[in-house]
This record gives C-alpha cells, structure tokens and sequence, in this order.
C-alpha cells in the first residue's frame, strides 16, 4: 500500500483510501492463484458476492452481524465499525459451538 501526501494509506490498484486496519483484497494475486489452480485442477470455491460492488462477501461486522463486501467495510456503511475476516469469525463459532455442545453432554450425563 502507499500513502498519499496527507498520510493517507491508498490502494495500490485504484488509489482510493482505505483503512490501514482492514487492506483491500490483492486481486491481482487473487487472480493469479486461481489460474494456477485451475491449471493443477485445483478450484477453491468462489465466496458470494455483493452485487451492488461485486465484490466477494469476505468480512464480517460485528456490530450489524452480517457478512460485508470489502468495500462496504472500508468506504460503504460499515466503514469504523468493527469488522472481522469471516475465516476468523468462523473459526471463532466453530469454537463456541463445540464448547456448547461439550457443556450439554456434561450437564445431561451427569
């Protein structure tokens, strides 16, 4: 990333401003892993995405509880509310959801 003559950190494709906290997608490298897989007969599933700015559905705001787009939460309406990677957040209710489920078999076997 660069950063314009204020400080600002840009975007290294399109040079609009982002958020140093959540960095843009690398589309070119996005790009380059995909035909790289293709051509090893690799192909990692293609996340959803939001039509508006089609963009993959990749980050999650943890106060409106919903999946965002990158550009919703850098510039769009979830830009300074705290927003997560939704592999993280995943991870992190995976989680949740095996210590639940552990904590029913303790309180129902005994």
């Amino acid at each position: 990333m660069t950063m314009d003559p204020k400080g600002q950190l840009q975007c290294p494709e399109c040079r609009c401003a982002v958020d140093g906290n959540i960095p843009p997608s690398n589309v070119s490298l996005v790009r380059i892993v995909d035909v790289l897989q293709e051509m090893s007969g690799q192909k990692r599933a293609q996340p959803e995405t939001y039509p508006k700015h089609e963009n993959p559905l990749i980050l999650y705001c943890e106060e409106d509880k919903m999946v965002i787009c990158g550009l919703c939460g850098s510039i769009g309406a979830h830009d300074g509310l705290k927003i997560t990677q939704v592999s993280s957040v995943y991870s992190r209710m995976k989680v949740s959801t095996h210590t639940l489920a552990d904590h029913y078999h303790l309180t129902t076997h005994t």
